[in-house]
């Protein structure tokens, strides 16, 4: 057995024998963030200016920089830690990506701390039971066996021990993370006229990135957005709007045709069966029926396997590339790449991992030249 499958091996035991406690951990890390008198965010570095929109209230911020003393970091001033360690009933969550030598200084002082990245850690996942890791155990162990490379072998390792038992994890995410989501990995080449589907453009910011990637050389773009208020700010870009290869639909993506409601939260708008306002969903079979599709961005809120499924003649017919967002679910990580296979043999699968938390593990497939001809 390599060592990535026995350091699995080693986390899904665990979590067998605990009952996912690492679930119930996450879960009280958010009653705490409720329930504190006062919050305080620890590092006011790139990580706190990266993720710092992603909380709602807090009350200080502090730093071991004495330059940053004294100073106001969104309208909070910085204080030290000597200062911290003096506050009382305070919940301290810490912003940095390599947090645990700080965590366990602060533990020694008494201030209650943890990770920010964990408040964050189980938003789509439920709380699967010991007999549903049971179940799914050799499917997580088989699925390394289709990845390309060591290093989608570490992330996808390291991204599923970090979840479910972090004592079996060599790596943080802040470790996995690297620049370029979706387009400057080098894992996938683009050619020219390249037809582009983006499902979940939010306010088409990948669109614009895609564009700029391929240098304005492409022959078409469809962007779906479910969500009206993105939806607005797409129409409201003239470099997407002025542009008549790109066409854009106020829709989401599914497995078939159907209305459902959504809950909106920007980046995170999603469908939900207590949503607020109804949208209509598609699939893209239907939709892009006999258009030319040449690579598929998918980042849907969760709703990503459905969505694949609802593409499923593109995929086999055409073989696009594929980069689909893998981490709203913990079994993304592992059934994504199984049903890309599934689909078709022949597409290379790689992992990728874009930011210092939990959010934007992606999977990328490729079919190579010479694997088209072993088909064939």
């Amino acid at each position: 057995m390599d060592k990535y499958k026995e350091q699995l091996k080693k986390a899904v035991e665990q979590v067998i024998s605990d009952g996912f406690q690492r679930y119930e951990y996450c879960e009280f890390v958010k009653k705490r963030k409720r329930e504190a008198k006062a919050i305080c965010l620890y590092g006011t570095g790139n990580f706190y200016n990266n993720y710092v929109q992603n909380i709602d209230k807090y009350d200080y911020v502090c730093d071991s920089a004495p330059e940053k003393w004294g100073k106001y970091f969104n309208g909070r001033q910085c204080i030290s830690p000597e200062q911290l360690y003096k506050l009382e009933s305070v919940v301290v969550f810490v912003m940095m990506g390599n947090y645990q030598d700080v965590i366990e200084e602060l533990r020694k002082h008494q201030v209650e701390s943890y990770f920010f990245g964990d408040l964050f850690l189980n938003v789509y996942s439920e709380h699967y039971d010991s007999s549903w890791f049971r179940k799914n155990e050799q499917e997580i162990m088989d699925t390394i066996d289709l990845l390309e490379d060591d290093r989608s072998k570490e992330i996808y390792t390291n991204a599923i021990c970090i979840r479910i038992a972090p004592q079996y994890a060599d790596l943080t995410f802040h470790d996995m993370e690297e620049k370029g989501e979706y387009f400057e990995t080098g894992i996938l080449q683009f050619r020219d006229k390249e037809c582009f589907v983006d499902a979940g453009a939010f306010n088409g910011d990948s669109i614009k990135a895609f564009m700029e990637a391929v240098d304005g050389n492409f022959e078409k773009i469809y962007g779906f957005e479910l969500d009206p208020h993105n939806y607005g700010m797409i129409l409201d870009d003239k470099k997407i709007t002025d542009d008549d290869r790109i066409c854009i639909f106020q829709k989401g993506i599914s497995s078939g045709k159907m209305v459902s409601g959504i809950i909106s939260n920007g980046t995170g708008s999603h469908m939900a069966e207590n949503g607020g306002e109804s949208v209509d969903l598609i699939n893209l079979d239907s939709i892009l029926e006999n258009k030319k599709v040449t690579f598929i961005k998918m980042d849907i809120e969760g709703a990503e396997m459905d969505g694949l499924e609802g593409a499923e003649h593109i995929i086999s017919e055409q073989r696009p590339k594929l980069a689909i967002s893998v981490y709203h679910k913990l079994d993304d990580l592992w059934k994504i790449p199984q049903y890309i296979k599934q689909l078709c043999p022949a597409y290379k699968i790689y992992l990728r991992h874009h930011t210092a938390v939990a959010w934007d593990t992606d999977c990328y497939a490729y079919i190579d030249s010479e694997k088209l001809k072993d088909e064939v």
